[in-house]
């Protein structure tokens, strides 16, 4: 016998039916979403967020936010020089940006020794850290981090990210793994960038982004998963209400 709320409940059972098909086959594609990778450079697609800097002892307070290059050295003449190197504004929910939350797959840093300063080259090395407290580019050694240069475990985590070594080619291009830092980052903690700390007293120095040749500043890569796609979470919520009437 012919029920209007028999035939209104195999009308939703089959709506049902095809949402839960086209999300059962959606679900993979959100899942695996194909990931997307965001460069941040200084000057390139209208980013302008990168602040870098180097602080010396003994520097009679001048500071170096104009510089072409970063010095990083242990002693430098009684005179150590630390290098800083920070991406702002590279979190959010605007494209081209990278979302809160987002699960970073990878993200690398790359820096390049100075290829005209015959000084630039070093046979030791350097350790990249993850910055703890705000600074910015008018920073020196006697206005900033308590008048003493930067303190490992104090100023910046206790252990360093990466390690930049081989460094004996001038106009070399060195990258290093930065993904802890930029989860932590998406992940709600404070952007302050890395410290450059010298091991050895045989400076690196590295271009910054003032240098002219652009394609020579620091660049930072990054490549997350990106979100499940609104309509897709919308179906769900569809499906959900269809599945509880149909049950009625």
């Amino acid at each position: 016998m012919f029920s209007l709320r028999n035939a209104g409940a195999n009308v939703m059972r089959t709506l049902a039916a095809i949402a839960f098909g086209i999300v059962t086959l959606g679900l993979p594609t959100a899942a695996s979403a194909a990931p997307i990778t965001l460069t941040f450079q200084e000057g390139v697609d209208g980013y302008a967020g990168t602040a870098d800097t180097f602080i010396q002892k003994n520097a009679d307070g001048q500071g170096a936010r104009d510089e072409i290059w970063i010095d990083t050295d242990a002693t430098n003449q009684s005179e150590p020089a630390q290098g800083l190197v920070q991406f702002a504004n590279i979190i959010g929910s605007s494209v081209g940006l990278i979302p809160v939350g987002a699960p970073i797959l990878s993200a690398t840093l790359t820096v390049t020794t100075d290829g005209e300063n015959q000084y630039a080259v070093s046979g030791g090395s350097a350790d990249g850290y993850r910055v703890d407290v705000a600074w910015d580019e008018a920073a020196t050694w006697a206005n900033s981090f308590d008048g003493d240069g930067l303190t490992i475990g104090t100023d910046t985590l206790a252990t360093q990210e990466f390690t930049a070594s081989s460094l004996g080619v001038l106009g070399a291009a060195h990258q290093f793994d930065v993904t802890a830092s930029v989860q932590a980052w998406v992940d709600g903690a404070a952007n302050h960038g890395w410290a450059i700390m010298p091991d050895s007293n045989d400076g690196w120095i590295f271009d910054s982004s003032e240098t002219s040749v652009v394609g020579d500043r620091p660049l930072l890569s990054v490549t997350f998963v990106p979100e499940p796609s609104s309509w897709l979470l919308g179906l769900l919520a569809v499906v959900g209400v269809m599945c509880h009437f149909c049950r009625r």
